[in-house]
């Protein structure tokens, strides 16, 4: 039989080793999956940790000694999962806050792994050199990243995002420098106690490195919050009192980043409008923070729809990944120049108090303050230098400010619990009483319990691995393959299947395949590559039957009914009584999101569709009015008021679309002369053909209809002169500008 001390031993290696397999999740893209950022690694967190719950339940039942202490961090842990767990029961749509989307692999389950893991730590790192080999690990991860961060820098790879800001294998600047952010503390923190020479200047490189990728995401609530708490802290060194020689060489570096800090800020002050500012892509960003920029006032009346929210639902929430709700209810007309759609209010207390409450906030919050209260414990206790006190500290501050501007995601939550545990050590709470761990057990019969309980734990771990992980995970490969198939012109009888054996997995993935599938239909719906008719027609009804499936669960998003109004709309023509089906549905978007603009366009087409002009004027006006500022809605008012016959409407809407909109473009004067057409009104086409040749006189198109107008208004001589000049323009158009000159010529309407 195992002796409890070999057992004991080989289920605290396994849990370490276990652990450190967690290190190099950052560097994890699942490309087979949506999402890649997002599920693999969050994937692959949630089965490395239930593998570690089966060791770590041994051996909770072999030694009492390795239970996790109640220490006031732990409780505020425990209590903030019981406080969330509660809110996500009792919240608006329990199901999605128990297991989030694949977009975000949050909710009630990614918290449970996340205080698992925090539990885990508490009981195999006992020892510093445990917790300091393993931030050397996460942080030669960071590094790995930082630098295929600047590879993107270089052009030698490509950001995954696009544009100039570099993301690294993150997928996003802001999570990326969130994610440096966590580990520049870290290596701060270290270098006080560190007492080999090269390892000091290699962690000082370290830290200038991924200061510098920080910039290059030009992510400013990260930067702005480090330059903030760099000044507190250098005020904090600069004014104490030496008492050795590190903490005069400490001292004199404060007065040099205080000094340095206010000259460099100053100085971009005064040249933020200078040319080498405008011309950096990343200066330019931090140079044009105002109240007034776009994205800061979109942060604006976010925030205002999340207290709204927060104000209906005040003690529990609306529960875990339901912000969406309140998006819907209280959306504000004036976000239409932002993203459609927002699942989070991009502010962490925000999207806490919609989660679960003030209840929640103050459990959130209780579990900073523990943590920020373990590193006061321990500077009191003399187990940290006042240096070190300062730099956790900072790293909370950092933490809390960047929560202000955005999120947290799987990375600032894995720091955060890690940073959490660590401070929990630091105070005393996981200190190895001596000898403590070479103490035999004389207990042989606690081997057999332990084998019990690894059992049992171990046959729950291969049920949660199969209906937790590989369900969903076999579930979104399918819709990878749907999509793939989709974007290589197959069939539908190619691409069906994959959604519906997505679908057939029963997973939380069935909602992103039937939201997938919404996308996927309209643009398949009159492709030529699409398939015949009737396959056409039965890839729709498939379509629409799993969207009335999806918003017909408990607290249904408007977005997945415009989208099911959207599928009828643009299906009309193989079935007509899709238009009533297309009323219906749109009619209950409304009443979710009385003012979102976009529902309003969809049913002006519905309306159309169904030949009642009066009610498509009255829907499209109605969008126009909720935010006048809002330029394609006055366009859209003005191209059905024309259609409709309603003159006087029609050039009020125009007129108010030019008012903020002054240079018409080529699309938009084709779409006026479309509307014309229809009303048969050519001396407007031909007066806005005219605009139009003034503004891009080099297009052949307008010429081209120019001439048509002239010809249906008689005016045969200048008929020729615009077709002449659109053959001119492109050469290719010679031959039909021959015939539609011979055709005038030989009194034959022009084709």
């Amino acid at each position: 039989m195992i002796l409890p001390s070999v057992l004991r031993r080989s289920l605290t290696t396994i849990l370490k080793w276990g652990l450190f397999l967690l290190l190099p999740l950052p560097l994890y893209i699942s490309s087979s999956m949506l999402f890649p950022f997002i599920t693999g690694r969050n994937f692959g967190f949630r089965i490395i940790i239930e593998l570690l719950v089966v060791a770590w339940v041994g051996l909770l039942v072999l030694s009492q000694e390795y239970r996790p202490r109640l220490t006031p961090l732990v409780k505020a842990v425990i209590l903030f999962l019981f406080v969330v767990t509660l809110a996500d029961v009792l919240g608006a749509n329990p199901y999605r806050s128990l297991w989030s989307n694949y977009e975000r692999m949050e909710g009630w389950l990614a918290l449970v792994h996340m205080v698992l893991f925090f539990l885990i730590m508490g009981t195999v790192f006992r020892r510093f050199f445990d917790w300091k080999l393993y931030i050397y690990g996460s942080t030669a991860v960071s590094i790995v990243v930082a630098f295929i961060g600047l590879s993107q820098k270089l052009g030698l790879t490509r950001s995954y995002q696009g544009g100039v800001r570099v993301d690294g294998t993150i997928g996003n600047p802001a999570y990326l420098a969130s994610y440096l952010m966590f580990h520049v503390f870290f290596l701060l923190f270290f270098l006080w106690r560190e007492k080999q020479t090269w390892l000091r200047w290699l962690a000082g490189a370290a830290i200038i490195f991924e200061l510098f990728i920080i910039y290059l995401t030009a992510t400013r609530g990260v930067v702005l919050a480090m330059l903030a708490v760099a000044g507190l802290l250098a005020v904090y060194f600069a004014f104490r009192q030496p008492k050795e020689r590190r903490e005069t060489v400490l001292k004199r570096i404060a007065i040099t980043v205080l000094f340095l800090g206010i000259v460099l800020m100053g100085s971009f002050f005064a040249f933020r409008n200078a040319k080498f500012v405008r011309e950096n892509p990343v200066l330019t960003r931090f140079a044009t923070i105002s109240t007034e920029e776009r994205t800061v006032q979109s942060r604006f009346l976010i925030w205002q729809m999340a207290w709204h929210g927060v104000k209906e639902r005040p003690i529990l929430g609306w529960g875990q990944e339901n912000f969406y709700l309140v998006f819907n209810k209280y959306f504000n007309p004036k976000l239409w120049s932002s993203e459609p759609w927002f699942d989070r209010s991009h502010n962490v207390f925000l999207d806490w108090m919609i989660h679960a409450g003030f209840v929640g906030l103050a459990a959130y919050l209780a579990m900073l303050f523990f943590g920020l209260r373990n590193v006061w414990q321990a500077l009191r206790g003399q187990r940290i230098a006042f240096y070190e006190a300062g730099i956790l500290g900072g790293l909370f501050m950092v933490y809390f400010f960047q929560n202000l501007f955005v999120f947290d995601n799987f990375q600032s939550y894995f720091l955060l619990f890690l940073t959490l545990g660590f401070t929990d050590y630091l105070a005393g709470a996981n200190a190895v009483p001596p000898g403590e761990l070479q103490k035999p057990n004389g207990q042989p019969s606690k081997a057999a319990r332990v084998w019990v309980a690894v059992s049992v734990s171990g046959v729950l771990a291969l049920f949660a691995l199969y209906f937790l992980n590989l369900r969903p995970i076999f579930a979104s490969q399918e819709i990878i393959q749907g999509l793939g198939e989709a974007n290589r012109g197959a069939s539908i009888a190619s691409i069906r299947p994959h959604f519906e054996n997505a679908i057939a997995y029963q997973t939380f993935g069935s909602g992103e395949a039937r939201e997938q599938l919404a996308t996927l239909v309209r643009n398949i719906v009159g492709s030529p590559r699409g398939g015949s008719p009737e396959e056409v027609k039965k890839f729709v009804e498939f379509a629409t039957g799993e969207l009335r499936r999806l918003v017909s669960g408990p607290a249904p998003d408007a977005k997945h009914l415009l989208f099911l109004g959207s599928i009828y709309n643009s299906s009309v023509a193989l079935d007509p009584t899709y238009g009533r089906e297309a009323l219906n549905v749109l009619q209950r978007a409304l009443q979710l999101s009385p003012t979102k603009q976009q529902i309003y366009f969809e049913l002006t087409s519905t309306y159309l569709a169904l030949g009642n002009l009066d009610a498509a004027l009255e829907a499209i006006e109605k969008a126009a009015q909720l935010d006048p500022s809002f330029p394609n809605a006055h366009l859209n008012a003005a191209v059905v008021a024309i259609v409709a016959g309603k003159r006087e409407v029609g050039e009020r809407e125009l007129a108010a679309y030019r008012s903020l909109v002054p240079k018409l473009d080529e699309t938009t004067i084709q779409r006026l002369i479309d509307a014309y057409v229809r009303v048969n009104d050519f001396r407007s086409i031909k007066s806005l053909l005219e605009e139009g040749i003034r503004t891009f006189p080099d297009s052949a198109e307008l010429y081209g209809r120019y001439a048509a107008a002239l010809s249906t208004l008689g005016d045969k001589e200048g008929a020729k002169t615009a077709a002449r000049k659109a053959g001119a323009l492109n050469p290719e158009l010679q031959n039909a500008v021959d015939q539609f000159i011979k055709d005038l010529d030989s009194g034959q309407a022009p084709k």
